[in-house]
């Protein structure tokens, strides 16, 4: 459903700096929003054929947008910045270590990445990092802004309850509680460099000059909301994106012009987007951080009509599915390898009750040995997370290791959930009591949802006091939580774990390789579709070799790879082999377009081709070794000596040729009529005190 365009009831307020409290902030009078804000157009964001997500967005000094992003598929979690082309094309991709809350430019066109509590500079190639000073001890930077004053950079940081004024990579100024902040979140700069200020705590917006001095009296936002981020528009206007998603548009004021948005993943609304900006022709963009994408408005003008988008009619089956393939890197060197990934995307209903997760993960020295186990169970857990239908469920993070942690409080904000996965890192011993006991007081607390299931999944790869782990299991599924646990290594007790585990509900590796798999059979234990008996194959060209597989791995039959899956788990699955192939040149590897075959809840039979990608093959570069040169040296010529005329014999001669290879092309494939067997109902799991 696309989103409503919605008018509101505001207030319209005399502002007069004198009789206005700084702390109080005035609502605005009543007034009907001015402006009016259409769709224009949605950009999916991906780098090499991998989805990302979003999380902050600046302009650079000749226009661009560039975005910060992170990808926490396969091969592994990277952050980027991305420079987009005017279409929401990808036409830079800088990598980056780390995980920053935002991203900046200057005017010379170098890059200003906010990690933590510290800001790092990098040259236009994104090389050559530089470190700014520190913001104090465990404060943590939420937002970044730049002006220019006197010919020098300024910065400035939103962190804690405190604005942070950087020269250059130097602090110099800081303001605090004493002008009325209570927790700043997002900041823009206006064109006469007036500072603007998102106070979620206050539910305001305040302006300052760059000095920490007042500059307007703040406003409260309508319809209760909390501003997260702002940006200021080409003619002064503040554009606010709140903490629910909702987009509002003011005067300097407090006037409110306009408002539109809501939660979902149709055309138009929003999954937790973390930030926004507004173009020089007035254009907002929004990084809808959880649907992995861009949106883009443009203002309609005064009196012309709202333009209602045109969306294309499609049939309406129980599974939405989007076949996708992509090949890294796409350019090698004769002899080297690239990765093919098969991506099934997919927008269910779910068969399951819904669920709140906790995710209970082992982060003690032990788990960095054999063949460092805490950076196999990070990437399971990603793609895991990845699975989940978070349009329903909700999601929570704790780590232990002496002590446990509750790193992301139950949510839907799959971003904030991988992100923290992501930086997992281990210290300490092992206390499987103390975990049980957390994960279960955060899922039976009060952000649990009435209804929902109460799922805990736990991972570790060490022992403890078996008397307190084992109260704790029974006192946990005493209270209705289904205990998944996973034990990785070759020092855990498995009798132990098993006793901790609900029934049926223990595994055990022995490197970790195989963690994925095993969140994804956990996976389907949990929540599936209504897609069952799912196969996935690619048929390649004889002159390509099959060198290697990702998780899950696949069967290989001659040249055709292939995957059967007894469902397709919510949000669709990456499938990843390698390939290497023996023949110069750009063309596509596989003889015809990979193929997905599935059936639906009602048992009919559905083929979908994936889009063909083609990979370019360079000869090896010869480097040439000169060969010697003889020194002649002078031999007498002996008497001439009369020798027979050989017979001439017929030498057969030919020229070689090579028949052209029939290029498949990108045409769907019929949907086939053959009867196939119900191998598989999706499983619905009841939970139930043990």
């Amino acid at each position: 459903m696309l989103a409503r365009i919605v008018r509101l009831s505001c207030a319209i307020v005399a502002l007069t700096l004198a009789l206005v409290s700084v702390a109080g902030g005035v609502p605005a009078a009543e007034a009907t929003p001015q402006d009016t804000y259409t769709l224009d157009s949605i950009w999916p964001l991906q780098v090499d054929g991998v989805s990302v997500a979003p999380f902050a967005l600046t302009f650079g000094p000749t226009g661009a947008l560039y975005v910060g992003a992170t990808r926490f598929g396969l091969p592994g979690p990277q952050d980027y910045i991305l420079r987009l082309g005017p279409t929401g094309e990808v036409e830079q991709a800088l990598p980056f270590s780390g995980y920053a809350n935002d991203i900046v430019l200057d005017t010379g066109g170098y890059f200003y990445r906010l990690l933590n509590a510290n800001m790092v500079r990098y040259d236009p190639q994104g090389q050559t990092p530089t470190v700014s000073e520190a913001l104090p001890p465990t404060t943590i930077g939420r937002n970044v802004a730049r002006t220019t004053v006197g010919g020098r950079q300024v910065f400035f940081v939103a962190a804690a309850n405190s604005i942070y004024r950087y020269n250059g990579l130097a602090q110099d100024i800081t303001w605090a509680p004493a002008q009325g902040l209570s927790e700043p979140a997002g900041i823009a700069i206006t064109p006469d460099n007036i500072l603007v200020v998102a106070d979620t705590g206050a539910k305001q917006v305040q302006q300052f000059t760059l000095t920490g001095t007042l500059a307007a009296a703040p406003f409260t936002l309508a319809e209760d909301q909390a501003p997260l981020r702002v940006a200021v528009g080409p003619e002064g206007a503040i554009f606010v994106l709140t903490t629910t998603g909702r987009l509002h548009k003011y005067s300097p004021a407090g006037e409110l012009l306009a408002a539109w948005g809501e939660a979902g993943v149709s055309p138009g609304e929003f999954r937790f987007p973390l930030d926004l900006a507004v173009g020089s022709d007035g254009r907002v963009y929004v990084a809808d951080t959880d649907n992995r994408r861009l949106q883009v408005f443009r203002p309609v003008e005064a009196g012309a009509p709202t333009p209602t988008p045109v969306i294309s009619p499609t049939p309406n089956p129980s599974c939405v599915i989007r076949p996708d393939k992509g090949i890294d890197p796409n350019v090698i060197v004769l002899g080297d390898r690239s990765w093919v990934s098969l991506r099934v995307l997919a927008n269910c209903p779910t068969t399951t009750l819904p669920a709140d997760i906790a995710l209970v993960m082992d982060t003690s020295l032990s788990m960095s040995q054999e063949g460092n186990r805490i950076a196999l169970a990070r990437q399971a857990a990603l793609t895991f997370m990845e699975t989940l239908n978070l349009n329903q469920d909700q999601a929570a993070l704790v780590e232990f290791n002496d002590t446990p942690r509750i790193l992301e409080p139950l949510s839907q904000q799959r971003y904030r959930l991988q992100k923290a996965i992501a930086q997992l890192s281990v210290r300490g011993g092992t206390d499987i009591a103390a975990a049980i006991n957390t994960a279960q007081a955060e899922l039976a607390g009060p952000r649990h949802v009435q209804g929902h299931a109460q799922v805990m999944i736990l991972l570790t790869d060490g022992t403890s006091a078996p008397t307190e782990a084992l109260a704790a299991a029974r006192a946990a599924k005493d209270a209705g939580t289904q205990l998944f646990v996973i034990g990785v290594g070759s020092d855990v007790i498995e009798d132990l774990l098993r006793q901790v585990a609900s029934p049926g509900r223990f595994f055990y590796t022995r490197t970790g390789a195989d963690l994925t798999d095993i969140y994804l059979q956990i996976q389907r234990l949990v929540q599936t579709t209504d897609l069952t008996n799912v196969v996935v194959s690619d048929l390649l060209k004889p002159d390509v070799a099959i060198t290697g597989f990702g998780s899950p791995p696949g069967v290989r039959e001659g040249s055709k790879v292939s995957w059967s899956l007894p469902v397709l788990p919510l949000q669709g699955i990456t499938l990843t082999y390698q390939i290497q192939p023996s023949l110069v040149g750009e063309y596509d590897p596989s003889q015809e377009p990979a193929r997905l075959t599935y059936l639906d809840r009602s048992q009919n039979v559905y083929q979908l081709a994936f889009p063909t990608r083609t990979i370019r093959v360079l000869a090896p570069t010869v480097t040439l070794t000169p060969t010697p040169t003889a020194t002649a040296t002078h031999t007498p010529t002996p008497p001439p000596t009369k020798t027979p005329t050989p017979t001439p014999t017929a030498t057969a001669t030919g020229t070689a040729t090579m028949t052209p290879t029939a290029t498949a092309t990108g045409t769907p494939l019929p949907s086939p009529t053959p009867q196939i067997s119900k191998l598989f109902l999706p499983y619905i799991l009841t939970f139930r005190p043990d």
